[in-house]
């Protein structure tokens, strides 16, 4: 059963990588292993985490504009330079293009995401509505910066609803965990979670996606691998993603039942097939 607390915090830090930003080197989410910089990770009290929050979910964002889309309100706290907000807007931009999310600038609304950046909390974001102000941390600080489109894009899909593609529960088909190599305090990261407790909305399970890490992250030591692709040409694609994928919206759109995603119109099969009918007539 879900359950408040197992939404209350995604937190996603912060291995240093070798990239620098305009502040400090590259938060790397996706290939953590130094967990003594962690703050929080995805946890839940009865081991149960979702791949995308289910159709009831309570969690979900429930306020619609005039055309039906689903409005996120938001606070951009900072601080944070004229580039790295834009960043942020542009992240948004990118979701509200592919989806029926649109972010809307807080003015009086009870429940919002607030962004900021407060030294020494990394990159984490609250997954879905949590109610009341849901927070979002992207540092940018000298000593990290999570200000990466990657990272942003990352974070906001965690404010929409979504978890970790590899804690889906068909993931044993397509990668191999292993817990050898794992600290064992960041087993619960690996959770498979059963199909009744966690939708995939009949999307592939997918090595592009935004939400996958890296093929190390968690690690005992540096090198050690802790996911093996089953398709050995997919290896080098985990936690390497600069952009949400095609499937990490179609999880968004079905989760929301938007009537349009990627930009056009969604066609149903009875739809196609009654097209199809009155073009042979």
């Amino acid at each position: 059963m879900e359950t408040r607390f197992i939404q209350f915090l995604v937190a996603v830090i912060l291995c240093i990588g070798v990239t620098q930003s305009a502040k400090g080197p590259r938060a790397d989410i996706f290939n953590i292993q130094d967990i003594g910089q962690f703050r929080d990770i995805a946890k839940s009290p009865n081991g149960v985490v979702g791949n995308a929050l289910p159709l009831n979910s309570r969690f979900k964002w429930k306020s619609r504009d005039a055309y039906g889309n689903y409005q996120i309100p938001y606070v951009i706290a900072g601080p944070f330079n004229r580039d790295e907000y834009q960043m942020i807007i542009n992240a948004m931009v990118r979701i509200q293009a592919n989806t029926c999310i649109r972010f809307i600038r807080r003015t009086k609304e009870r429940d919002f995401i607030n962004i900021e950046s407060v030294d020494g909390e990394g990159c984490f974001a609250y997954v879905g509505n949590h109610g009341g102000r849901s927070s979002m941390n992207l540092e940018s600080s000298s000593k990290a910066s999570c200000m990466f489109h990657d990272i942003v894009i990352h974070e906001l899909l965690h404010s929409v609803g979504l978890w970790h593609e590899h804690m889906r529960h068909d993931r044993d088909n397509y990668i191999k965990v292993h817990y050898e190599n794992i600290n064992r305090a960041m087993s619960p990261q690996f959770i498979k979670i059963p199909q009744s407790q966690g939708e995939t909305y009949g999307t592939k399970y997918d090595y592009s996606s935004v939400m996958h890490y890296d093929k190390s992250a968690f690690a005992k030591k540096k090198g050690l691998l802790t996911m093996e692709t089953l398709d050995k040409n997919a290896q080098g694609l985990i936690g390497k993603a600069k952009d949400a994928s095609y499937s990490d919206y179609k999880k968004v759109c079905a989760m929301y039942g938007c009537k349009s995603c990627y930009g056009s119109p969604i066609r149903t099969e009875a739809k196609e097939s009654e097209k199809k009918s009155k073009e042979t007539e």
